[in-house]
């Protein structure tokens, strides 16, 4: 894989300074696409560069990036999950993608097996796509037969990575025991499933299920018992209430907006819904943050957790970026790279920089 990765790099870089690809420069208020920021949001830059062959303007900005997908086993490599130009990835920290699947409808997810990183399944659609020559050929695996149903969010078990899972449109848990070859449906949510998370502790794996408006539930006994972590009690920062609230019974408590994993703590999950941000607190109560915009203000679009310093949070609202460096006690404000809407923030795997994704507004 190395070799392949240093061949592709040097022709690559042989196309660049032969001055083949163009890069057109525009305002950075007026495109989408994939940034970087190396200094926590301060200033941004434009990484949508495409390689290619030949004199014409190798640019993405018009991309809409649905998801930043990262390989942990490798800091280079970014995985972009784009709703009309298939899948970009970077092997190099965005200063040039490649394009794959393309023409092939929304990507909604991808997961990169932590074995083998040549080895990566995407969502597209009602079809899941599998890839063992890094993302060169793919194939499709699984459809779903319904009706305006399709593949929602993917993951992989770290323990063994021939189980995956699928989440589904219709609220369906899939699960395949031999890298995709056959599934079955383990539960049935009957709710959107947002997002499929797992933490690994301890060489155990926690599953984690972000439904739509039903709540998040959560398995660490094999997927085969599930609770309901709405079902915990919450410490509200809104209200003066001195008993126990259960969160479930919170108004528009179990509406998501977002779901991350929080990897500074074991059992961890930060969660942003029409209320506000919450925090779960070693997996057995939730806790809420403190923020600058209030209740219903401002749409929460994503929220991430700096995972070698937990008391470090940033999260993004059409309008700004906010970052806290004491678990919500204070907040910075600051701007936007792009008028058009946020997507997806991440942390990179080497602390060095934060990844933003756009959307192009038609």
């Amino acid at each position: 894989m190395k070799k392949i990765k240093i061949i592709s790099l040097f022709f690559v870089l042989s196309i660049v300074l032969s001055g083949c690809i163009n890069i057109s420069q525009k305002d950075l208020t007026d495109i989408g696409g994939f940034f970087r920021s190396s200094d926590l949001g301060e200033s941004w830059e434009k990484k949508n560069i495409l390689y290619t062959i030949g004199d014409s303007t190798a640019v993405f900005n018009r991309s809409n990036i649905n998801k930043i997908i990262l390989d942990y086993n490798d800091e280079q490599a970014i995985y972009l999950a784009s709703n009309n130009d298939g899948i970009l990835y970077s092997y190099n920290q965005g200063e040039g993608w490649f394009n794959s699947l393309y023409g092939k409808g929304r990507v909604n997810d991808l997961v990169i097996d932590p074995n083998n990183k040549c080895l990566i399944y995407a969502a597209l659609h009602n079809t899941i796509y599998k890839t063992n020559d890094c993302s060169r050929h793919w194939s499709a695996i699984y459809f779903e037969t319904g009706e305006n149903e399709f593949i929602t969010s993917l993951n992989i078990n770290y323990n063994n990575s021939n189980i995956i899972y699928a989440g589904t449109s219709a609220g369906d848990l899939l699960k395949s025991n031999n890298a995709g070859i056959s599934w079955n449906v383990i539960k049935r949510f009957e709710n959107s499933i947002n997002k499929i998370l797992i933490q690994n502790i301890a060489g155990q794996d926690i599953i984690y299920i972000a439904t739509q408006s039903a709540g998040i539930y959560k398995s660490n006994n094999n997927d085969s018992v599930w609770t309901n972590l709405m079902d915990l009690e919450v410490i509200m920062t809104e209200t003066e209430d001195t008993e126990p609230i259960i969160f479930k019974e919170v108004r528009d408590s179990k509406v998501a907006l977002d779901i991350e994993l929080d990897k500074s703590v074991g059992d961890g999950l930060i969660y942003a819904n029409k209320i506000g941000i919450f925090r779960l607190l070693d997996g057995l109560k939730w806790q809420q943050l403190k923020l600058l915009t209030a209740p219903n203000e401002e749409k929460v679009y994503d929220i991430i957790v700096n995972k070698d310093n937990g008391s470090e949070i940033i999260y993004i609202t059409s309008s700004a970026l906010y970052h806290s460096l004491d678990n919500g006690f204070n907040w910075q404000v600051k701007s936007l790279p792009s008028s058009q809407k946020p997507g997806e923030l991440k942390f990179s795997p080497d602390g060095k920089y934060i990844y933003l994704g756009v959307y192009k507004i038609k």
